[in-house]
Parts: structure tokens; C-alpha cells; sequence
């Protein structure tokens, strides 16, 4: 009997001893699950900020496009306005009167 204690002996050292090394490989998984979690927050929030960083430029981008095209539309204007201030007060009246005749020439 005494080699079947013995060999019961060292199966329940050794169940010890197997349940210790899984309650520390457990403990080192959550550990490194941990890691994980915050590793890829981390990098989340790195990504966000490159993100938002990246979505500032595009609207500070589009911001500088619109002011230029507006500044184009102004320049434009003031072009063509220009062209029409050597016209005098009798020579717009009179296209105007010219058109009206012609829009009620092609109503009737």
C-alpha cells in the first residue's frame, strides 16, 4: 500500500501543482488582456485625434477654397459692372423700353 500512497502522493502534488501553474497562467492571460485593452484604446485615440486632425485640414481646405471663389465671383462682378458705367441714363432707359416692347410684342 505503500507505493500506492506514495503514487496517490504525487498525484495530488502534482494536481497542486498543475492547478497553480493554470491559476498563473490565467492570471498572466488577464494580465495581458489588460495590455491589450489598453493598447488598442491607446491607439484608438491616437487614430481619432489623426482623424479629427485630418478632417480640420479638409475644412480649413475647403474654408480657403470658398473665400477664393468668392473673392474670383466678386472680382468678376466688379469686372463687368465696370463695363456697363460709361452707359448713360437715356441709353439704359431707352434698351429698357426696347426690351419691354419686344417681351409685349411676343406676348400678343
Amino acid at each position: 500500500m505503500s507505493d500506492a500512497q506514495g503514487g496517490l502522493s504525487l498525484l495530488v502534488e502534482t494536481e497542486r501543482r498543475l492547478d497553480e501553474e493554470l491559476a498563473a497562467a490565467r492570471a498572466q492571460a488577464e494580465g495581458l488582456r489588460a495590455d491589450a485593452r489598453a493598447a488598442a484604446s491607446a491607439i484608438e485615440r491616437q487614430l481619432d485625434a489623426e482623424v479629427a486632425a485630418a478632417m480640420q485640414v479638409v475644412r480649413d481646405e475647403v474654408a480657403l477654397e470658398r473665400e477664393q471663389r468668392l473673392a474670383a465671383i466678386a472680382d468678376e462682378a466688379r469686372r463687368e459692372t465696370e463695363g456697363y458705367r460709361g452707359i448713360g441714363d437715356e441709353r439704359v432707359i431707352a434698351i429698357a423700353r426696347g426690351l419691354v416692347s419686344r417681351l409685349a410684342s411676343a406676348d400678343g
